[in-house]
């Protein structure tokens, strides 16, 4: 069994666009642009991203995604 879930609909809409920039190697502020919020709002939804997957940085996030959405 996985740690992390593996139903992309138990993301929300924010958290999905915080993934994929995070993935894209944008910084929170540039993410912020993006979503039209603040980088500390970024920030956050990325902390709630991390308790969702068991991780503790966005290296381990981005391997996580891509798992989830089949990139690797």
């Amino acid at each position: 069994m996985n740690r992390y879930t593996k139903n992309p609909d138990d993301l929300s809409e924010m958290e999905i666009k915080v993934l994929i920039g995070t993935c894209k190697g944008l910084s929170s502020t540039e993410i912020a642009r993006f979503v039209y919020r603040s980088h500390r709002a970024v920030e956050k939804c990325r902390t709630v991203l991390y308790r969702k997957f068991y991780v503790t940085n966005k290296m381990e996030l981005i391997k996580v995604a891509g798992k989830l959405f089949k990139l690797v």
